[in-house]
């Protein structure tokens, strides 16, 4: 039997391809999803609103970052773009509360992304985000991990 999800169904039903460029974004929210695919991988899905360019400014855009050993490199590039500092910050588990202090961190903050097209295994449009940049206008924040929740 399945499970019927209906925002997953109705955000497919509303999904966007963005041209090519640069865009700037601020980071909405986050999950912890399991990616659909056949090693079930431990994900981060991002839901940032778009504020540059004015033409898609209030839109909004889904980024994923993979949580396995290869693949955290881009999930430190996100959370670095956002101006978090993570200089200070301890080895920690990614299903642990302090990892999720620092990925809340990220919320309301600014970055840009580059976006492009591509076609998908299944040969329909989608977007992938190739590069995560810092919003120079904003300052670096820092993320207290002993702080209470």
């Amino acid at each position: 039997m399945a499970e019927m999800n209906w925002g997953k169904e109705r955000d497919k039903q509303q999904f966007t391809i963005y041209p090519t460029g640069t865009y700037k974004v601020r980071i909405i929210s986050f999950e912890h999803t399991i990616a659909n695919n056949e090693k079930q991988t431990p994900q981060i899905r991002w839901k940032a609103e778009i504020i540059e360019p004015d033409e898609y400014r209030g839109k909004t855009i889904l980024e994923h970052t993979a949580l396995t050993e290869a693949a955290l490199w881009r999930t430190f590039n996100f959370i670095n773009a956002c101006n978090i500092d993570t200089s200070n910050l301890p080895n920690m588990d990614t299903e642990g509360v302090a990892f999720n202090k620092v990925l809340n961190a990220c919320r309301e903050r600014t970055m840009y992304w580059y976006i492009r097209e591509e076609l998908s295994n299944r040969g329909n449009p989608r977007n992938v985000v190739d590069n995560y940049k810092a919003d120079p206008d904003q300052e670096i924040s820092t993320v207290d991990i002993e702080e209470d929740w």
